[in-house]
């Protein structure tokens, strides 16, 4: 617990953690929902033949 409540510090005195973690979190839902809308649009295309 004492290492969790060490990063909890390190997290609210450096706000460039919090970006980081901000930007990675963004990445992966862009890359989520790009994923998703291709496999819809090959999901339609394979449905409509």
């Amino acid at each position: 617990m004492k290492f969790v409540s060490y990063m909890n510090v390190a997290l609210i005195r450096n706000p460039q953690y919090w970006l980081f973690l901000f930007l990675s979190f963004t990445l992966l839902f862009e890359l989520y929902s790009v994923v998703i809308s291709y496999m819809d649009c090959e999901y339609y295309s394979f449905k409509s033949w």
